[in-house]
């Protein structure tokens, strides 16, 4: 078969095939002969993730591992205050959720407080969503950071998230922040 039998053969193929077909064959057609683009080469949609998550807490001036174990105080109580369904649906949605989970940092040696520290840490023991506010607040304390910032990391988390890859995310977040912010 010569070049242009082999280009009237694809001609006609092409014309006869229903538009969505002809543009996949194009595509086939395209890779085969080393014209199309691979997967490395197309553009790839940015998708929401917990390293993009930390970077873009940075902008708080805190230190990495205040970034992380701030991080993963708030994804502790997500995850705490979310069906394990609906917390496996957030790690889909925003990879590293799970890992993170291993730097909640450790409040288990804290002595109760006096004051309004140990006012909430005697009304947490009647209240599992104030307990588990007040464990956040403890978590912050711990890794050096007062509890105001509690609001700004859910804040920095919200605007990571707003967008279309985090949008599931977010939802989720938000529905389980309303109780820690609330």
């Amino acid at each position: 078969m010569n070049n242009k039998s082999i280009a009237l053969v694809l001609s006609t193929a092409l014309l006869c095939a229903s538009p969505a077909h002809a543009e996949g064959w194009l595509e086939s057609l395209k890779n085969m002969l080393g014209f199309g683009t691979s997967e490395s080469q197309q553009e790839q949609a940015p998708v929401a993730n917990i390293e993009g998550l930390m970077e873009s807490l940075k902008s708080l001036g805190v230190t990495e591992s205040q970034i992380q174990g701030g991080l993963a105080a708030i994804m502790n109580f997500v995850a705490n205050n979310i069906s394990s369904e609906q917390f496996g649906q957030l790690a889909e949605a925003l990879p590293g959720s799970k890992e993170l989970l291993d730097a909640v940092p450790d409040i288990s040696q804290l002595e109760s407080g006096s004051g309004l520290s140990g006012l909430l840490d005697k009304a947490s023991e009647y209240s599992e969503t104030l307990k588990a506010a007040n464990d956040v607040k403890k978590q912050f304390e711990v890794i050096g950071l007062s509890p105001d910032m509690i609001g700004q990391y859910s804040a920095k988390i919200q605007e990571y998230l707003d967008t279309p890859e985090g949008a599931q995310a977010k939802q989720i977040i938000q529905d389980s922040l309303g109780k820690l912010l609330g």
